[in-house]
């Protein structure tokens, strides 16, 4: 099956007129006009036809993008900010294929899904009688968080039982989002990059009593 053109509409409906001197078929004909306009349309909405293959799937929808957004209750709270055609498609792809649990597997899976090659990476207290010579020293239950940002810093008391619920996204440092001319819109950059959208969705995601912290990696050439 192919897209009709014009020419290929306008045939189809000379093709339809009845016989006789009065049903000219010349190209300058005022009928043959009048037949080439409705041909137009035909062909446009033989376009519009084919276009719904793109719209019923995210990774070429356009028109129907908003309508996708409604359903899935899109903007939401780790989408503010990301406006171009390329992420709002793939914020629609991620709630409707995102991968399900909150093991491991599930965040390093999660973070692919999104660009991340990341390596999760569990922590815990050093005990004297189960960790080795070269384990890190991490603090006993109970820490401290620091805003550094206040004046004078504060020191509070951690709302998490130490290192034990504690866990780290390590990631490659940024992840590049590069104009592709095939999905891109014609307003949206050459390249984007930035990691708030992929932490949202981790912090998001992980068990109410843990906390991610994310360690970014420089990528070797």
């Amino acid at each position: 099956m192919r897209l009709h053109s014009a020419a290929d509409y306008l045939a189809m409906l000379q093709g339809l007129l009845p016989r006789g001197a009065a049903w000219r078929r010349e190209p300058g004909a005022i009928l043959t006009r009048f037949l080439a306009a409705a041909a137009e349309e035909l062909t446009r909405l033989d376009s519009a036809a084919w276009r719904l293959l793109d719209e019923a799937n995210p990774r070429t929808t356009l028109e129907a993008l908003e309508d996708w957004e409604r359903v899935l209750g899109l903007p939401d709270a780790c989408g503010i900010g990301s406006g171009s055609l390329t992420e709002r498609r793939y914020q629609v792809l991620r709630k409707l294929v995102r991968p399900v649990g909150q093991d491991i597997p599930f965040f390093e899976a999660l973070a692919k899904a999104m660009g991340y090659p990341a390596v999760v990476r569990e922590f815990r207290p050093f005990a004297a009688d189960v960790s080795g010579a070269d384990d890190y020293v991490n603090d006993a239950p109970g820490g401290s968080i620091v805003d550094a940002s206040a004046v004078p810093a504060t020191v509070t008391t951690s709302d998490y039982d130490g290192w034990y619920f504690v866990f780290r996204m390590e990631a490659p440092e940024e992840r590049i989002i590069w104009f592709s001319a095939d999905v891109s819109g014609a307003e949206e950059p050459l390249a984007s990059w930035g990691n708030s959208l992929y932490e949202c969705v981790i912090n998001r995601a992980k068990p109410a009593h843990t906390v991610a912290a994310f360690g970014y990696r420089i990528q070797e050439e």
